[in-house]
């Protein structure tokens, strides 16, 4: 699972990185888009439902059906989380804007 965790994590990192026109460290990963975020729980193969949010401000998420609890290694990954915190916040603005609000 923490694998996984760390192939998300890394994948957005990279693709912050091309956003910011910074050059990749590494080969980027196939990442599959969804309207259903999430992953598969390596004890039981339910459909794990993961948003940003969750990564940010929770930090874990538990499997609904075994109750296997995965963690994100936040000192491991603070790069990745600083990127999704920024890409949230954008998020958010492009959100109010659409709405017709001003962030």
């Amino acid at each position: 699972m923490t694998q996984f965790f760390r192939r998300i994590i890394t994948s957005i990192s990279i693709w912050w990185n091309r956003l910011l026109g910074r050059q990749p460290e590494e080969t980027i990963p196939v990442v599959e888009v969804s309207r259903d975020p999430g992953l598969r729980c390596p004890e039981c193969a339910t459909h794990i439902h993961v948003t940003i949010a969750d990564l940010l401000y929770v930090g874990s998420v538990v499997c609904p059906t075994c109750h296997l609890v995965l963690e994100v290694d936040k000192e491991r990954s603070h790069g990745a989380i600083d990127a999704l915190a920024k890409l949230e916040a954008a998020h958010e603005q492009a959100r109010a804007v659409s709405n017709g609000l001003r962030a």
